[in-house]
């Protein structure tokens, strides 16, 4: 009865966090840097908050209706162009607002400059942009992203196309490969008593499932994909577009209503995946063994990249990292169909290899973006001629995306292998904090392509190693620079770690990969452990332990984790926000200082297990 009872809760709860809790500040600071220009915007019962040029959490009577929406010009290799605002100017007008700004897109010789202006009412949102191009350049898109919250997932949707037709449709449940929408002029929904009514202009829109790269969101955006590109961007080209969002009705309350800070604690239990990290070419000291030795990892990834001129000293590198930490392998080989068998004969004969416990293999076709029928051939032969009976993966080392549309052999394999990071579409502190849910779904899709066999997810990384989508092959594989992000030292990557952990288990994958073990895309450097690493040696003193189901009523604030064995429980509490959280368990008000992670033990004492 009690497992049935929390169900309802927890369904109760889901639609319950789709409401925001209103802005405590009904005035907006614009007196900062244009780079940082942030504040709270009220008109009636919508509210939204403005940020870097763009428009987060649209909510109306306090239901979030627009996860967000903001412009951008992507250059050739699809990479975002950073955006500065300038001059922002707001003015009240009685219920509503008028807020007027400039933005600047520019790096390298792309110079591109927009007006922009938001306007809302009582029951309307209106965001118009004019831009112009300053310099000649190549690029892939300019103009309006428009985020719908990825809890809209299964929800009807009426779209109209520019002919004025109508059709009907559902957000996708299932992470859609493909556009579920294409030539959407306006969409119209209902939800709980309140409808939303969007229309579309200046340019021809479609969406796109942004799940597929861990955004936690549905993407409505500009041009087409079908059109060719990149395409030039000629000096004074002007663009033009408009989205107005109107609101009809109101949303009803819920017939349940749990407490906002209220964690809601299942006893569904999941277990925690194995955990490895990546090996790089560092020799590392005697304290930096000991350290990586107390997170008692399941493997190491090494990686032979027989396309790079020095591959074997450098895989020779790994191998001794390897062998320092005393770990099981799991070996990633970079080749093609026609000489995998001859690159894999080479990897044997380098120093050390001999020694090393490969516990899986998998190849990167540098030919294809997933693993084909005819590459998995004839890898597969080559492992047996010189591995033995080793598992065999298959899949891509790129995003999910890629075997979501190109499918490997599932027959021919013996687990599902695929990539991801959190700063694919979006880079600022609170995109990031967003995707760690989406494992929840990316998980279960997954597994529904493998076929009930393992999944592994490697690596998991703070910024991108590669650009599938680059239109420059030699932008394919990013430099060290272009890798590396100074946060990968810094609370943030703890807590999106540890967030995506949490959904990672109630995802019951099997496998993970996290990090590197040392440097600036690591865990730890020279100087001191990285915040990530307390939370890897935390996890693993948990190992016994079952992960209990959780739901936070608002997940933009504070989520959590609870860890049992028997009678012993750890509440793991994450503070998401800059401000202090009091977050509820038991009928007990905790105090969570502002972003961070706070643990307390089964009397509800807090602990210092970090």
């Amino acid at each position: 009865m009690h497992k049935v009872l929390f169900f309802f809760v927890i369904c109760t709860a889901l639609s319950c966090c789709k409401r925001i809790e209103p802005m405590a500040n009904k005035k907006i600071d614009m007196q900062v840097d244009g780079l940082y220009n942030k504040g709270d915007l009220t008109s009636g019962p919508i509210r939204m908050t403005f940020e870097n040029g763009g428009l987060r959490y649209i909510t109306y009577q306090g239901l979030e209706v627009i996860r967000g929406i903001n412009f951008f010009v992507r250059d050739a290799n699809w990479g975002t162009v950073p955006n500065t605002v300038e001059d922002t100017v707001y003015n009240s007008a009685g219920i509503g607002f008028h807020l007027n700004y400039q933005v600047k897109s520019f790096r390298d010789s792309i110079d591109f400059r927009w007006n922009c202006a938001v306007t809302a009412n009582a029951n309307e949102v209106a965001f118009d942009i004019a831009g112009k191009a300053h310099s000649n350049f190549k690029g892939n898109r300019l103009g309006f992203v428009l985020l719908h919250p990825n809890r809209m997932a299964g929800k009807s949707v009426e779209i109209e196309h520019s002919d004025g037709s109508k059709t009907m449709g559902i957000f996708p449940e299932t992470i859609s490969p493909h556009q579920p929408f294409k030539d959407i002029k306006g969409m119209h929904w209902e939800e709980n008593g309140l409808a939303v009514n969007i229309e579309f202009s200046g340019e021809v829109f479609e969406m796109e499932d942004q799940r597929n790269w861990l955004d936690a969101s549905y993407k409505t955006y500009c041009t087409p994909l079908e059109r060719p590109f990149p395409v030039d961007i000629s000096k004074g080209e002007e663009v033009h577009q408009k989205i107005s969002i109107t609101f009809s009705g109101r949303p009803q309350d819920d017939p349940v209503l749990v407490p906002k800070n209220q964690l809601l604690i299942g006893d569904k239990e999941y277990e925690l995946p194995q955990i490895g990290l990546v090996a790089n070419g560092t020799v590392l000291e005697e304290r930096h063994i000991e350290d990586l030795k107390k997170l008692d990892l399941a493997h190491l990834r090494l990686e032979a990249k027989t396309h790079e001129g020095d591959w074997k000293n450098d895989f020779e590198k790994q191998t001794r990292q390897a062998l320092q930490l005393g770990l099981p392998v799991e070996l990633f080989i970079y080749s093609n169909a026609k000489e995998i068998g001859a690159h894999l004969r080479e990897i044997i004969t380098v120093s050390n290899f001999s020694k090393l416990d490969i516990k899986k293999v998998m190849a990167v076709d540098l030919d294809e973006i997933s693993n084909s029928a005819g590459f998995i051939a004839s890898f597969s032969k080559a492992v047996r001629r010189s591995l033995g009976e080793v598992p065999i993966g298959g899949g891509t080392d790129y995003y999910f995306t890629e075997v979501n549309r190109m499918r490997p052999p599932m027959d021919k394999i013996d687990y599902l292998s695929f990539s991801v990071h959190p700063q694919v579409h979006a880079f600022d502190d609170t995109s990031i904090l967003e995707t760690s849910s989406t494992f929840l779904d990316m998980g279960k899709s997954a597994k529904a392509i493998s076929d009930g066999k393992p999944v592994h997810i490697s690596p998991i990384t703070l910024t991108g190693r590669l650009n599938p989508a680059a239109t420059d092959a030699n932008a394919r594989f990013l430099t060290k620079v272009q890798r590396s992000d100074p946060r990968q030292s810094s609370e943030l990557t703890a807590l999106w770690t540890l967030l995506s952990i949490k959904y990672i288990s109630e995802a019951e994958i099997d496998e993970i990969t996290l990090f590197q073990t040392y440097g600036s895309e690591g865990i730890l450097d020279s100087k001191k452990l990285f915040p990530v690493y307390k939370v890897l040696a935390f996890l693993a003193k948990m190992k016994e332990y079952e992960v209990l189901k959780t739901v936070s009523p608002y997940p933009q604030a504070y989520d959590g984790l609870v860890f049992q064995k028997g009678d012993e429980k750890y509440y793991v509490l994450l503070n998401l926000g800059s401000k202090e959280q009091v977050v509820k368990i038991k009928n007990r008000n905790l105090v969570l200082p502002e972003k961070g992670i706070t643990i307390f033990d089964s009397d509800l004492n807090q602990v210092d297990l970090l």
